[in-house]
């Protein structure tokens, strides 16, 4: 659909009632006041997306007997974005609910399970740490952040 947008630098598209999940282009061209257009722009793909992605769980272990690196095991569940798909998953610790504190949030991409390396991160014996997962979706909303913990070893 053709539409004369005017002088200016931004505009706001109206309705055009897109459907979700699908991808669509913006064509742009310059117009002269003689009426003489310039060349083409297109722009995109743009997944038309309105929503988030579902939350995800993640549910963490460290195994008891570990050789090597220390590592804290996760997997990652409830992976979903039926418009248009899950981009990455991330993961973060923290010493409380909602934060970093321990490792910053990282992503995994869209693997569903991941191994930490605690080499560089030390969970101290017996206290509780917090395991943020979150994702976001490849028209790039975020989902809700889903927490859960596990006891240092």
């Amino acid at each position: 659909k053709e539409s004369d947008i005017g002088p200016g630098n931004s505009w706001m598209l109206p309705d055009l009632s897109l459907t979700a999940g699908k991808s669509y282009y913006v064509s742009l061209r310059g117009v002269n006041g003689r009426g003489v257009s310039g060349g083409q722009c297109v722009s995109g793909p743009f997944i038309y997306d309105q929503t988030p992605p579902i939350k995800p769980t993640v549910t963490p272990t460290i195994p008891k007997r570990q050789t090597g690196t220390p590592e804290l095991r996760l997997i990652f569940a409830n992976i979903s974005d039926p418009e248009s798909g899950i981009a990455r998953i991330e993961y973060c610790i923290g010493t409380a609910t909602g934060t970093e504190d321990v490792l910053r949030w990282e992503s995994v991409g869209t693997a569903t399970s991941a191994a930490v390396d605690l080499s560089k991160t030390i969970l101290v014996r017996g206290n509780r740490y917090y395991i943020g997962a979150r994702t976001f979706n490849n028209a790039g909303m975020q989902s809700l952040e889903f927490w859960t913990s596990v006891q240092g070893q």
